[in-house]
């Protein structure tokens, strides 16, 4: 890793991967419920009297209690990296115009507002 005094955001690029983690937490939709049906199933097909084999009903409910957080946390953490993103891209407009507002009123500055160097490139 680099040693860096920068500090910043890329909002473009955080919000991708916001996106993504909310796309990737709403593909466990259903996943929880499904693993739990299994569980049951074998339970139910796995024989009887002294051969059953037993526990996979709980054993299927705290894995699916489990699998519901994963994807509610996911779901949360997504939505949580797109507005950190979005809050850090309005901080950034808002401070390109404060910038542009004062550059303005300095003698020998010709560059349009919105066309400088320190305009976001996203």
């Amino acid at each position: 890793m680099t040693n860096t005094n920068e500090a910043g955001a890329n909002p473009g690029e955080a919000k991708g991967y916001g996106t993504k983690t909310i796309s990737i937490a709403e593909n466990f939709s259903g996943i929880s419920g499904r693993f739990l049906d299994v569980c049951l199933d074998v339970e139910e097909d796995s024989g009887t009297g002294k051969l059953k084999l037993t526990g996979f009903d709980a054993f299927g409910q705290e894995c699916k209690s489990s699998m519901d957080d994963v994807q509610e946390h996911g779901t949360q953490m997504g939505g949580n990296m797109v507005s950190g993103a979005e809050s850090t891209e309005a901080t950034d407009r808002e401070s390109m115009s404060e910038f542009e507002r004062s550059a303005v009123n300095v003698p020998g500055n010709d560059v349009p507002p919105g066309h400088g160097p320190w305009a976001p490139t996203y």
